[in-house]
């Protein structure tokens, strides 16, 4: 472990534990309540917790995972406090602001931005925006998550649909594509909570939340896997790690989507009616997409290790 890197991030995701674990860096993380009254609560206590930590830990390099945004603030601090680098790693989510109060938060990020050491975005969708122009801002994509895997085809499709239960994935669209699938077995991952008043069909199973061993043996056992969103200039996790198992991906139909998994990939509208047509089209054409994605994969490591370099020239300088 490298102790003079830490990586700062409350409900971590996977892109940050793979890049922690890139960087042999310490991670300091906390999860955020869902209910929305805990939450009001819980931030001041987690920057306090935050900035305490960092003071007796003493890193050199801090990364910090936005949003929240309040992670910022004892990430900002302590970095200019003690003169040490601070890099953000900001996903798309935070150009999105639902509310005034998210809409002050992004624009105290575009001030804040200016005078930290580096500012890494997912896409060039989101690099080009107005408030990064002039700031040290760069495009890292998710590495390449997990060893590519063996295709067997199973005797009924198997379909993962990768979950988060967000406000931008149309899950109830996916219910409903399995309901016309009948023959066709669906796993939707992730904590179900919400889906407690929803009926879906018998083809479909909840896999509540895995632990990352099991969570990567599911994937690796699907014939297709599904990862939906009705954001916009936002690239998913859950598509990067598709393309590490080489597995077929269905996805939402967005300008950023194509440009990032651009073989390999069938894009959708989010109703269940394209859901269904996408899914059929791929059943049809598994092998052909598999080989597209080995492809595609091998691109992607070398791109993210070019990406990488301008991180590298931060640590090191």
């Amino acid at each position: 472990m490298n102790s003079k890197i830490f990586f700062t991030a409350w409900n971590i995701t996977k892109r940050s534990i793979v890049l922690a674990e890139h960087l042999k860096a310490k991670i300091i993380t906390y999860q955020i309540p869902t209910n929305r009254f805990l939450k009001l609560f819980n931030y001041p206590f987690l920057v306090l917790l935050t900035f305490y930590k960092l003071i007796q830990q003493r890193p050199r390099i801090i990364f910090a995972q936005l949003p929240p945004f309040q992670i910022s603030i004892p990430t900002y601090l302590y970095c200019k406090l003690f003169r040490k680098k601070l890099i953000f790693d900001t996903h798309s989510g935070i150009f999105f602001p639902k509310g005034l109060h998210q809409r002050f938060y992004l624009s105290v990020y575009c001030q804040m931005i200016k005078y930290i050491n580096l500012n890494i975005v997912h896409n060039d969708s989101i690099f080009n925006r107005e408030c990064l122009k002039n700031t040290n801002s760069i495009v890292l994509e998710d590495k390449i998550p997990f060893p590519s895997s063996v295709y067997i085809p199973n005797p009924n499709l198997k379909i993962v649909v990768i979950c988060g239960y967000g406000g931008d994935e149309p899950i109830k669209e996916a219910l409903n594509a399995a309901q016309l699938l009948p023959d066709v077995n669906f796993y939707l991952t992730g904590k179900s909570n919400k889906l407690k008043n929803i009926s879906f069909s018998k083809n479909v199973q909840l896999t509540g939340y895995l632990k990352d061993k099991d969570y990567e043996d599911l994937l690796r056992t699907a014939d297709i896997i599904l990862v939906l969103t009705t954001r916009p200039e936002t690239v998913l996790c859950g598509a990067y790690e598709t393309v590490g198992l080489e597995k077929p991906l269905i996805t939402s139909d967005t300008q950023t989507l194509r440009k990032y998994f651009n073989k390999g990939t069938i894009f959708t509208k989010n109703d269940a009616n394209s859901i269904v047509e996408a899914i059929n089209i791929t059943r049809q054409n598994l092998n052909k997409l598999h080989n597209e994605m080995t492809k595609l994969r091998k691109e992607k490591v070398l791109t993210w290790e070019q990406q990488f370099e301008s991180v590298t020239k931060i640590l090191n300088g």
